[in-house]
């Protein structure tokens, strides 16, 4: 029975709900509850700001206000609201530990500063901005060492229970952050002995960033951290441990070289000695299927290695040496941990409709046999245990930075480019700048790179930018980048240090997490057939994802391959019940499993580690007690619903919140944040007791299960009626499961908004008619490429969609603006610009690897307008337009009914299959929605990077490639067998490298250098079949080119032989210039040449040659504090174009036409020296086109006209920042009017004409982004910080919809799949059919994608070799590409 708290009744249950709809009492009492609520909330939020201000009054001698009693609340199951409790209600010093007064100073949760000290928003009208520094190249630097007297503070306190993490407290006046003089310690008034702090402040590095922590560690990750950790770039030289340990087998390429015979063969085991490990290591080394690479390598580094040893393979036999390692039992030898493939069989009861049960525990269980699982614990264990562990951040830490100070005199300019470009135009005069010295930090032994550069011009801001202020003295700002300095794992880590210590334990026992990202989705092993494997990894939030991210580093862990319901399922209740199952008991089956699975892997031994931990004896040496918890769980939107037991695209279709899917079209307005807020799904106990209701109902009374009984108890909050594994196991620690599925990057924007976006554009241009689509396809097959492969090549046509991944759609929206000038009327054509400029700001924004909280404020803003602009996209575009069903989306259609009717099915839309119909645009889904939730998100769990479903799918690699291997048949097992034989043979090499860390060298390749055309042509360009030999080269070096000299040209002869090019005209004044200000240190502006004739013939060119060369390497550091490369090649022009730092902060940019270096001295001096040069050819900017982010569009560039000043110069290549990406505008087509026809400044392909205008591609990646925006951590440079401009809406409200008239759920999954394309191409007709795909219908399964990338690669690689020759900075040997992203 039950009872209604409105009117007092009691009735059965079975009536409850038909009372409860027509009991206005009830209702009543529901509002009323409501309306109480809201005054809880309200006086929680007082609370909250007494607390604040009673903490801040303390400091200030200021008696707080009086306080507010914290009401309790308990929520009544029954009615499904919340209700006051008097019998509990408590004032607020019950809930305060140990014995605190509320109007003592507490460790506020959320402590700001004073409101006076905050800095202001904006700029003030007239302020005066500092002048931004000057282009210095830092080398990155780890994090220092935590001071000594901070970790004798910690061990004194290490016994006792810290409270949560403090918040970022006010900043000191002094800008020197040290622990010395850090803000005011808060210290424990009962402990006499020693103060502890609340927190602590390590030294900052170079570029302003040190750590904070509450719970200082034992031992500091960062104290011996190698200059290796920040390169990312495989034209930089590495160390010789981590050259190694970036192979699939560490140590293959080179252990040993300098290793003595005394090599024991015991740190193999339990291979027979060191030879047959090189052999199998190579085997699951390199490409699945071997090469000709393969065999090179095999030739290279494994035959002539100085322990391989002939006769140690007598009587070797692979299949007795790979079953040796299969039955190795590791628990009594070297590695500690229990590792071992298990399987199991699962159960799961299986309901039907009228059917009763005395207990869900007696119904009919159907077997599923084949489960495949690793022990969670064990792989904890194996992971915390091996030597990869050493750079583990067990202890989490907040990050700050304390930007550099500004200079006063700055103006507040945005960053522009160099001057006019037309005759109407007065051009500005291009030149060079010298390179100053400027002494580098006795930490490192560095070159000099700080740059001055005295071009006199100065251009004006295009636009007036709507500015963010900097203030004068920065304070400190947080970063957010790395999991370990996460708010969630910061709070997780206090949490179970707080807790009761466990008997026992001895007091300096470090209390550690071990967070765990857990990732799982389905993948097709073969393009052909239907092969499918269902892998589940784990990675551990305590290692870095610079590390995390690369396949090679083993950091993923295979935890299981779950099985799917087989197909005898149907046979089997066809004959247990008569009838085959219905599409809902299907549903509920594979969601049951899923839950089962789950139950299985959480099991007794792993709970009990949960709540009270388990001891380890780490990598470093030191044994922890840790905490396994999960963090983050990965995964695609129909896997998330399955693991979550959310109905799919119902009317609460987000996993977070109960935002209604008929008010997601309110995207970023007041009413969606205020829903997002306090619409919280929360896994409470009135959610499970009717989750258990309804399975009473199920099993004991025979209902459906979609009857409507269930349908009204579960689907206003669109849940099913099976219960989480994660709310059974982790409900009672408090663990809100709905929290751990973060938003997906690849899957909800790159496959999801933005795909569905650039689809109805395609839409729109096949309904504008006439050749806008094929006109469309011809721009992009223009657009140029940029890197190795940031930006590839188009395929032919991008509107056939065919054979497109993830990484390409991002491709398409970086690249897209300039493509689309002028193809739509004009106002359409700006409404249009306006929403893609600012989703690529978006998108931007979403893949930094750093944030900070001025670029996660900012973040908050542009998702606002993202909404706001696809309304205004939807409203003043999209309708204008019958826009219909492009053949792809028909064909797809085709496909799925097909795919029915097989199945016995019946299609539900009432259209003919075949027959074009209309398709409107709209963003009413849960990929749309989920935009604003990345901000807040990347403050809770990190960056994108650390969760986004990327990198799960670059590890989809290694099981398709262990499929290769297989007989076929039981592949399953056969997969698991590989993957413990791979990681075996890596963690042996891992033992090798950590016992003998100087026994790793890479031999240097030796290239056949050719010798012809020395030095026989009049041009600096270098020929394609030369081969210019270019190392790897230091971190520390500003830029590399090479120090060949055999290809060389007489100046004389070079000029003579090219009179009639103006691209020479000139050349040898404008080079002794350059060459003369640089020997001398005297400014040179590139107009006056103010060097008497004396001066000029004091100059001496070593036999008047100059030397060329084929491409330099910029190397630079990037905004995250890495160290990166381009590679600059003018021989092809797409490639060849830089960005150089000019006066005021604006860029300049210019063409490279040629490489060389001159050895030169003056008279005065007897040696030569070598000096490199760049000959440029200069842009100029379009001063009639308004650009930045005010206006939301692109900067736009034109070469310098040769009949105005300077349109060549030379440049010092220490002066260029980095490559830039230019696009040409398209609309404007090309002339001949810059320059005459000259073979030195233009390609024989550009057929004498110049593009009229380019596009500056600022969102080509991360780091040019950030480096026109502003803010970069790394850049070191401070420039005002230009934002979006204010978007007007259409309307001021979206239209309220009424939910009645919503559409059905079956027309809600037809209308997203067409809307977000998920048919993949006519050749993968099946690949959205993997089995729990059935169910939710998205069936997007990326991984197929991965492997079209890696075909794309190897094709476009062919058409590269036309373009590119050897050595034009493109790096032989295997990269670990970060995180599979494409590089933004």
């Amino acid at each position: 029975m039950a009872h209604c708290a409105g009117c007092g009744k009691t009735v059965s249950n079975d009536q409850l709900n038909n009372h409860r709809a027509k009991c206005k009492k009830a209702k009543n009492f529901l509002l009323e509850s409501l309306r109480i609520q809201k005054s809880i909330i309200k006086k929680r939020l007082d609370l909250k700001r007494v607390l604040k201000l009673s903490k801040h009054s303390a400091k200030q001698n200021i008696a707080p206000e009086e306080e507010v009693p914290l009401i309790p609340v308990q929520h009544d199951i029954v009615n499904d609201h919340y209700m006051i409790n008097a019998d509990i209600s408590e004032p607020i010093h019950a809930v305060v530990e140990d014995n605190e007064v509320l109007n003592e100073p507490q460790p506020a949760l959320d402590a700001v500063p004073p409101p006076d000290d905050l800095p202001p928003l904006v700029t003030r009208s007239g302020r005066q901005r500092k002048v931004p520094k000057r282009h210095a190249d830092f080398v990155p630097s780890s994090l220092r060492e935590i001071p000594s007297h901070i970790r004798r503070i910690y061990e004194a306190k290490m016994n006792k229970p810290r409270p949560l993490p403090p918040p970022v407290p006010a900043a000191p006046q002094d800008d020197d952050l040290t622990p010395a003089n850090a803000p005011e310690i808060v210290a424990d008034e009962s402990d006499d002995e020693v103060e502890e702090p609340l927190f602590y402040n390590t030294e900052p590095n170079r570029f302003g960033v040190f750590r904070q922590y509450t719970i200082f560690p034992k031992v500091d990750p960062e104290a011996n951290r190698a200059m290796d950790a920040f390169v990312d770039s495989p034209c930089l030289r590495k160390s010789l441990a981590d050259t190694e340990s970036s192979g699939s087998c560490a140590g293959l390429r080179g252990i040993g070289r300098n290793v003595s015979r005394g090599l024991k063969d015991n740190i193999v085991t339990p291979l027979r000695n060191f030879t047959v490990y090189l052999l199998l290591s190579w085997f699951y080394s390199g490409s699945t299927t071997k090469s000709a690479a393969d065999l090179d390598v095999l030739a290279r580094d494994v035959i002539p290695h100085p322990l391989f040893r002939k006769e140690e393979l007598h009587g070797f036999q692979a299949t007795k040496e790979l079953q040796s390692l299969d039955d190795y039992d590791p628990a009594s030898e070297v590695l500690t941990a229990e590792d071992g493939w298990r399987s199991t069989t699962i159960n799961i009861p299986v309901p039907k409709e009228g059917h009763k049960y005395s207990s869900e525990k007696d119904a009919f269980n159907f077997e599923v046999e084949g489960f495949h699982h690793r022990n969670l614990l064990d792989i904890i264990k194996e992971t915390y245990e091996s030597p990869s562990a050493k750079t583990f951040h067990f202890t989490p830490h907040k990050l700050f930075w304390t930007p550099p100070p500004t200079n006063p005199s700055s103006s507040s300019s945005s960053p522009s480019v160099p001057q006019p470009i037309s005759s109407s135009r007065n051009a500005s005069t291009r030149s060079n700048r010298k390179a100053t010295v400027e002494e580098a930090p006795d930490e490192y032994d560095l070159r000099p790179h700080a740059l001055e550069h005295s071009n006199p011009t100065s251009s004006r801001p295009s636009s007036p930018p709507i500015t963010v202020d900097v203030p004068e003295d920065p304070k400190p700002e947080r970063i957010f980048s790395e999991m370990y300095n996460s708010d969630s794992m910061i709070e997780e880590h206090a949490r179970i240090n707080s807790q009761p210590r466990e008997p026992g334990d001895p007091d300096d026992l470090e209390y550690v997490t071990a967070p765990q990202i857990v990732y799982t989705d389905s993948t097709r092993l073969a393009n052909f057939g239907g092969a499918s494997l269902w892998p589940g990894y784990t990675f551990f939030g305590a290692q870095t994802k610079y590390e995390r991210g690369k396949p090679s580093c083993f950091a993923a862990h295979h935890f299981a391959y779950f099985p799917t319901l087989p197909d005898t399922f149907q046979d089997w209740y066809k004959q247990t019940f008569g009838i085959p199952a219905t599409a809902d008991v299907l549903r509920f089956c594979k969601i049951t499993l899923m839950q089962k699975i789950w139950l299985l892997l959480l099991n007794k031994e792993f709970m009990h580690a949960y709540e009270h931990g388990i001891i380890i004896l780490c990598g470093d040496g030191i044994q922890r007690r840790v905490f396994p918890r999960f963090l983050v769980y990965s995964a695609d939107y129909p896997e998330k619903c399955l693991v979550a037991c959310i109905k799919q695209l119902a009317m609460c279709c987000c996993m977070r919140c109960y935002c209604k899917k008929s008010k997601i079209s309110s995207l970023g307005m007041i009413r969606d944040m205020k829903t997002r807020i306090l619409k919280i799904r929360i896994d409470s106990v009135a959610i499970q007791q009717k989750i258990e209701f309804t399975r009473r109902l199920i099993f004991e009374k025979g209902f459906g299960v979609r009857s409507a009984a269930v349908k009204r108890m579960l689907d206003p909050i669109s849940i099913t009626p099976i219960r989480s594994a994660f709310s059974i196991q982790l409900a009672k620690f408090g663990v809100n499961h709905y929290a751990l599925f973060a938003p997906d990057f690849l899957h909800e924007w790159e496959l999801g908004v933005w795909k569905a976006v650039f689809i109805h554009i395609l839409r729109l241009l096949v309904a504008l008619g006439n050749d806008a689509i094929q006109e469309f396809d011809k721009r992009f097959r223009a657009t140029p490429t940029f890197g190795s492969d940031i930006i590839r090549r188009f395929c032919s046509n991008v509107s056939s969609q065919k054979r497109i991944a993830a990484r390409d759609y991002e491709d398409l929206l970086q690249c897209i603006l300039p493509v689309l000038e002028g193809i739509f009327p004009k106002r359409q054509n700006e409404m249009l610009a306006d929403l893609v400029y600012t989703m690529a700001y978006w998108h931007s924004h979403a893949k930094l690897r750093l944030h900070t909280e001025s670029t996660l404020n900012e973040f908050e803003e542009i998702s606002k307008q993202v909404g706001q602009l696809l309304r205004k996209f939807e409203k003043g575009m999209c309708r204008k337009y019958i826009t219909k069903e492009l053949p792809r989306e028909i064909n797809a259609r085709g496909r799925r009914a097909a795919n029915l009717a097989s199945k016995g099915q019946v299609q539900t839309s009432r259209r003919q299959v075949g027959e074009a119909r209309t398709v409107k645009f709209s963003f009413n889904t849960y990929k749309a929605h989920s935009l604003p939730d990345y901000p807040n998100t990347i403050r809770r769990l990190g960056t994108t990077d650390n969760y986004s479903t990327q990198s799960g799918e670059l590890e989809h690699k290694r099981p398709k490639g262990f499929y290769a291997k297989t007989s076929r048949k039981n592949f399953v097992v056969q997969i698991a067998k590989h993957e413990r034989r791979q990681r075996l043979l890596h963690s042996i090499g891992e033992r090798i490298a950590a016992k003998y860390p100087a026994m790793v060298t890479r031999p240097e390749k030796r290239r056949k250098i050719t010798h012809n055309n020395r030095g026989a042509k009049s041009t600096l360009k270098v020929g394609f079949n030369e081969i210019e030999p270019l190392p790897a080269s230091s971190i520390n070096d500003r830029y590399h080119i090479s120090a060949d000299q055999r290809l060389h040209i007489d100046i004389t002869n070079l000029i003579t032989s090219n009179r009639e090019d103006m691209a020479f005209k000139d050349f040898y004044q404008d080079l002794q210039g350059h060459i003369l200000s640089r020997l001398t240190g005297r400014d040179y502006d590139g107009e006056d040449f103010d060097f008497s004739l004396a001066e000029r013939a004091s100059i001496r060119i070593e036999q008047n040659r100059l030397y060329k060369h084929k491409v330099v390497r910029v190397h630079y550091t990037s905004y995250d504090m890495l160290r990166s490369t381009d590679s600059i090649n003018p021989r092809v022009p797409d490639h060849a174009n830089i960005l150089l730092h000019g006066s005021e902060g604006e860029f300049w940019y210019a063409r490279v036409i040629g490489i060389f270096h001159v050895n030169v001295r003056l008279d005065s001096e007897e040696e030569y020296r070598r000096m490199d040069i760049l000959w440029v050819r200069w842009y100029g900017e379009d001063k009639n086109w308004v650009h930045g982010p005010s206006v939301k569009r692109l900067p736009r560039l034109g070469f310098i006209p040769h009949d105005q000043p300077a349109p060549f110069g030379f440049v010092d290549p220490a002066d260029v920042v980095r490559a830039a990406h230019l696009i040409p505008a398209f609309a404007h087509g090309k002339t001949d009017c810059y320059l005459p026809p000259s073979q030195a400044a233009r390609s024989p392909s550009e057929n004498d004409k110049d593009w009229t205008y380019q596009y500056v591609n600022i969102f080509v990646d991360r780091d040019t982004f950030m480096r026109h925006r502003g803010g970069g951590v790394g850049h070191q440079v401070i420039k005002d910080v230009e934002t979006l401009g204010v978007v007007e809406e259409v309307e001021e409200e979206v239209e309220e919809q009424v939910e009645e008239d919503a559409p059905s759920d079956d027309e809600d999954l037809e209308n997203e799949i067409i809307m977000y394309g998920y048919e993949e191409d006519d050749e993968y007709d099946d690949e959205d059919e993997d089995e729990h795909a059935e169910y939710f219908g998205d069936g997007a399964d990326i991984a197929i994608q991965f492997d079209e990338v890696n075909r794309a690669d190897d094709e476009e690689a062919e058409e590269r070799e036309t373009e590119l020759g050897p050595e034009d900075g493109e790096y032989e040997d295997e990269h670990d590409g970060y995180f599979g992203y494409a590089p933004l």
